[in-house]
């Protein structure tokens, strides 16, 4: 992280601290436009101002900013024997994690918003059971953390155009699992499978137009800031492999800043959206390196997507398709590049009683597979599936929810998959208590012939102000 974010995401962990949980909250705005952040803030009250002395102020009108935040901690306990590649241990309580979120918004005049937001953990752990056990990369990573989420200014920059200039999150997918169009916002993985993708999304510095027409939103987006996939360090019981790869990085500039644009619409019962983007591949390839002592460094590829999604509601049940062709993938064990086409179906049923179920199927097929390539951890076949099924439930007048997720790799899970179970209590309106158990199930390709010991118990608390 830069010294100059990380500066400033103190300060403002500082500030929120100072003002106490007495500031009012503001509620997360609901996403629009069929995926899309698109946050609209309501029109300020300047008709009918108050007048005199006596007059009393307007009740409508917005504070001129907002602080709301949360407090949460979690924990883990991987409760079978085992290691990692580099020999430590992971049996036992693995994770004690405090960790605070602030947000800071300042409602400005001529509808535009400033929104400041970050987090911090620290995580004692590995002072506890000994830092010299750890690899550097693994207390890098997970022992403590500053950064800055979403920090943007937006508004109507004229009449139905907005434009929104900062780090944020634009999500495009409309599965809680499966990547198939949500390609712009990299993920955090260092703990692969315990949350869904919403709470995964690392924000980017963005300058993103939208320009509202009708049922339509032409958008237009520049990413000037290059951010990757956090995955497993090195050290990690995620991480394969007896030692990291140097990984090249590209750095920020004109000519590597990427593009993307969409056009949305949104009719009664349904949604359809189109999108294109020129992006650097977040999964990096290897490549001959003779000068590192494991003979390869990893890179990342620049490519192209071109791709459509739509949803249809009918009832009590909603349809959900996904459709992306990628071109320009690079991989180790071939000097051409390939294309790969990504499809999603899904369907969801609410008919139950505070219940729901959706099941959710992704095709991924590489165009012009070379037998070479499933030499690769990555690729293990010209088609790979993913297959998820997913139940959630609310109970006790909606102060109990409950979730179980199964994944599967390869129609007959083949290649593995994991369970997530997991249930949330709402103690009182700001504090949630929960728990829950995740499985890694073998299979017969990386990574998860690698993570079949793995399981893991969590909970969490969170108290929100």
């Amino acid at each position: 992280m830069f010294p100059a974010a990380r500066t400033l995401a103190v300060a403002l962990f500082a500030f929120g601290l100072a003002l106490g949980p007495g500031a009012s909250a503001q509620d997360d705005l609901e996403d629009v436009l069929g995926g899309f952040e698109d946050e609209v803030p309501e029109e300020f009250q300047v008709d009918g101002a108050p007048e005199g002395p006596d007059a009393a102020p307007d009740a409508d009108a917005k504070p001129f900013f907002d602080l709301d935040g949360s407090y949460e901690f979690t924990t883990s306990i991987n409760y079978l024997p085992h290691h990692s590649s580099s020999g430590t241990s992971y049996t036992g309580v693995s994770r004690l994690r405090n960790r605070l979120n602030l947000q800071l918004d300042f409602n400005l005049p001529q509808d535009f918003e400033v929104r400041i937001a970050g987090y911090g953990f620290g995580d004692p752990i590995y002072a506890i059971r000994g830092r010299d056990d750890f690899s550097e990369q693994v207390l890098d990573e997970y022992e403590w953390e500053v950064d800055l989420t979403e920090v943007y200014v937006h508004g109507e920059l004229f009449e139905d155009f907005d434009i929104k200039i900062g780090r944020q999150i634009v999500i495009w997918g409309r599965s809680d699992t499966i990547r198939v169009l949500d390609v712009l916002n990299a993920l955090d993985s260092r703990e692969p499978g315990r949350v869904d993708i919403e709470d995964l999304r690392l924000a980017t510095t963005m300058i993103r137009g939208d320009y509202y027409f009708g049922n339509w939103a032409l958008t237009g987006i520049a990413i000037p800031e290059l951010r990757f996939d956090k995955n497993p360090p090195f050290g990690s019981d995620f991480f394969i492999g007896p030692a990291p790869l140097m990984e090249v990085k590209p750095t920020a500039s004109a000519s590597n800043t990427e593009w993307a644009g969409s056009l949305t619409g949104i009719y009664s019962g349904w949604d359809v959206s189109f999108h294109a983007a020129r992006i650097f591949n977040d999964t990096p390839h290897a490549v001959i390196d003779p000068s590192n002592p494991l003979g390869f460094r990893l890179e990342h590829q620049r490519i192209w997507m071109a791709g459509a999604g739509g949803n249809v509601t009918e009832g009590n049940w909603l349809f959900k398709a996904e459709f992306a062709y990628f071109g320009d993938l690079a991989f180790a064990n071939t000097a051409e590049t390939k294309d790969r086409i990504d499809a999603l179906l899904g369907v969801e049923y609410y008919g139950f009683v505070d219940n729901s179920i959706a099941l959710e199927v992704v095709t991924r097929h590489i165009l012009d597979h070379q037998p070479a390539l499933e030499f690769l951890p990555d690729v293990t076949d010209s088609n790979t599936q993913e297959i998820v099924l997913r139940w959630t439930g609310d109970w006790l007048n909606n102060t109990v929810h409950t979730t179980v997720v199964g994944v599967m790799f390869g129609w007959k899970a083949q290649d593995g998959g994991l369970i997530r179970l997991s249930a949330d209590y709402d103690v009182i309106d700001a504090m949630v208590v929960g728990a829950g158990i995740l499985f890694y199930l073998e299979g017969d390709a990386l990574p998860l012939n690698a993570w079949g010991r793995n399981d893991r118990i969590f909970a969490r608390a969170k108290y929100s102000f």
